[in-house]
């Protein structure tokens, strides 16, 4: 008599419960972890980011939390995996996140005066490298001058990264302003010689006025703008040079499911090597800029040309 035959049926069916417990069970709770993805605020941007990872994460348990409005942070849950949108939700999430594991994103570098910076925390910023565009720039465009118009005071990290990092071979020049008013009199007065003007993440340069001012005399003067983000096309300059969303939502990805991901980690700075160079073909022509597209893919960069 066989043995499926001479056992009870109930007891068959337990067996296979088991069988089947032991079969999917393991991997199931190895591939199901949770994720909780924090905003700084509850704005397009940030928003746009939260959709791409989760996109990129749809294998996974996530939450999103805005902050925005919020007195008390929400703790994350033990073992979640927590990625920060925004300098202030890594900000708020860094002293509260325990043994969980932390990866932020849209930040420009993690403050190491302000915030110590865990080994174990790593992220995306929300630009290449300043050695690396500077590097681009020269390589693929043909600049081989910038201008930085910066507050030293606000982006002393940034300064700092760049005399570290900058390529010798391309001349960059810091303009230092403290006062949007100071910024807008030096358009006027002294207007930068370099073959482009580079924008960072500088409110004392990046207000209404101050954009304005900027776009109409580099357009006067036939100097290109290179923006951040590509928003600063619509706004008039000639090129952007950023980490997207998309990049970054697929770098996350990778760090979540413990796959090596491609880094430049400059004294405890994280920075991603894909990036994006979008131009506005108008301003290619208006500005003669030329365009070497094979060294664009060797050095890790996308190019995109927007009519």
């Amino acid at each position: 008599m066989k043995l499926s035959r001479a056992l009870p049926a109930t007891v068959r069916c337990i067996l296979l419960i088991l069988l089947s417990v032991s079969l999917c069970g393991p991997g199931k709770s190895q591939n199901n972890k949770s994720i909780a993805i924090y905003m700084g605020q509850k704005i397009q941007p940030y928003e746009t980011m939260a959709g791409e990872i989760r996109k990129e994460l749809k294998g996974y348990e996530c939450r999103v939390v805005s902050l925005e409005g919020i007195g008390a942070v929400p703790p994350p849950k033990n073992g979640e995996v927590i990625i920060t949108i925004g300098k202030d939700a890594y900000g708020k999430l860094l002293p509260i996140k325990g043994a969980n594991p932390l990866i932020y994103t849209m930040v420009l570098f993690p403050d190491n005066s302000k915030l110590p910076h865990p080994p174990d925390v790593m992220g995306v910023a929300m630009i290449p490298s300043p050695g690396r565009q500077l590097q681009i720039l020269r390589e693929c465009v043909g600049i081989n001058s910038v201008t930085i118009f910066v507050n030293p005071e606000i982006n002393a990290q940034f300064v700092s990264d760049l005399d570290k990092l900058a390529p010798k071979d391309l001349e960059y020049s810091l303009k230092k302003i403290s006062s949007e008013r100071q910024f807008l009199n030096s358009l006027d007065e002294n207007f930068p010689a370099s073959d482009a003007i580079l924008l960072i993440p500088e409110p004392t340069v990046l207000t209404e006025e101050g954009i304005k001012k900027l776009v109409r005399r580099s357009y006067e003067e036939r100097k290109p703008i290179i923006g951040f983000a590509p928003m600063y096309l619509g706004l008039g300059a000639a090129l952007s040079l950023s980490v997207s969303e998309t990049i970054t939502a697929k770098v996350v990805a990778k760090m979540v499911s413990g796959e090596p991901a491609q880094w430049d980690r400059a004294d405890g700075l994280c920075y991603s090597r894909l990036c994006e160079m979008r131009i506005s073909k108008s301003a290619r022509e208006r500005f003669s800029l030329r365009l070497d597209s094979s060294r664009f893919s060797q050095l890790g960069c996308e190019f995109k040309e927007e009519h």
